[in-house]
C-alpha cells in the first residue's frame, strides 16, 4: 500500500500493509498430508481394519494441520500514524505491535537462513518472519531489537523513518 497519509487522515488509517503467505512447499505438504488421511482411512477400511480405533489419531492430525495453517499460513505487517503491527495467521494471532514513539532506530536488514521462520529469539533480538530473508530492524527505546520480515524493507523504512521525528538515533 502506498503512503496515503494526509493531514485530515485518522491516526488509525493504514499507511502500509503487507501480507505474506506460506510458501508453496509448506502448503503442498500440509495439503498432501490432509489428502493422505482420507486415503489412509479408506485403506484401513478395505483391509478390514477397525477405523473407529484409529479415527481419534486421524482427527488429531487434521486438527494440528488446520491449526498450523490458520496460525502460520499468513503474516501481516501494517503501519498507521501511531504504531507498527504484525500478526500471524488469519485469526491475527500471535501478534505484536510497537508504538512509533518507542522506536529509536530503523534500518533494512537481512536474516540468516539458519534463523528460520516464525517467531524466534535470536542473538540479534526477536525475529517475526514467515518467508524470505529480508526484514526491518527496529531498535527500541528500551534497548531491545526487533526484526520484522517483509518483502520490501527499504519501502517500509522510508515510511517509518520520517514518522520517528527528529530524535537522536533515528538514522536521519
Amino acid at each position: 500500500m502506498q503512503d496515503t497519509a494526509s493531514p485530515s487522515s485518522s491516526p488509525l488509517d493504514e499507511i502500509y500493509l503487507e501480507r505474506q503467505y506460506a510458501s508453496l512447499p509448506l502448503l503442498g505438504l500440509l495439503l498432501a498430508l490432509g489428502l493422505g488421511l482420507p486415503l489412509a482411512i479408506l485403506a484401513d477400511l478395505r483391509s478390514g481394519g477397525q477405523w473407529h480405533d484409529t479415527l481419534p489419531v486421524y482427527a488429531l492430525i487434521v486438527a494440528v494441520q488446520a491449526g498450523l495453517l490458520l496460525t502460520f499460513g499468513r503474516f501481516s505487517v501494517s503501519l498507521n500514524a501511531e504504531r507498527l503491527r504484525w500478526s500471524f495467521g488469519w485469526m491475527g494471532w500471535p501478534r505484536g505491535q510497537v508504538l512509533l514513539a518507542d522506536i529509536q532506530r530503523v534500518a533494512p536488514t537481512r536474516t540468516r537462513w539458519t534463523e528460520g521462520w516464525g517467531i524466534r529469539a535470536t542473538r540479534n533480538g526477536m525475529l517475526y518472519n514467515l518467508r524470505g530473508l529480508q526484514a526491518v530492524q527496529l531498535t527500541l527505546s528500551d534497548g531491545r531489537t526487533v526484526r520484522i520480515g517483509c518483502s520490501e524493507p527499504a519501502a517500509l523504512v522510508n515510511l517509518l523513518a520520517p514518522r520517528l521525528g527528529n530524535r537522536p538515533g533515528t538514522g536521519r
